[in-house]
């Protein structure tokens, strides 16, 4: 992780974009991180104040998740709920998505998958 802040230090962010969930919308949104915890913790470190994000809406989250038969019903994202219904790992939630039909949260969750076997940027 060391060479990880040393690296945003000096050049900032580089590479992909986090996948993040508002869980609460409007004037006090908050917002649940699907990938890049090793990334946002180093992020911290190297003293950046900003990092690139595509958000999953509550909105669009909501719609497409109860549409392809979900519910969050006693879990504070879709990201747990997923968790709940498909699998504990990236791949189980990945089918979430790709049932939801939520294609470019399943994009990036795809290319974070990639990256981590070694296969992506």
């Amino acid at each position: 992780m060391e060479t990880l802040v040393t690296k945003m230090r000096a050049h900032g962010w580089v590479g992909r974009p986090l996948l993040v969930e508002e869980v609460r919308p409007f004037e006090h949104a908050q917002y649940f991180a699907w990938t890049g915890s090793h990334r946002i913790a180093a992020a911290t470190q190297a003293g950046l104040s900003r990092v690139p994000c595509r958000v999953l809406l509550h909105g669009d989250a909501e719609a497409s998740f109860r549409q392809a038969g979900y519910d969050q019903d006693g879990y504070s994202s879709w990201r747990d709920a997923l968790t709940a219904h498909e699998g504990r790992n990236d791949r189980d939630r990945l089918r979430g998505l790709e049932k939801a039909n939520l294609e470019e949260a399943a994009r990036m969750l795809r290319e974070e998958l990639a990256a981590e076997d070694g296969h992506g940027a």
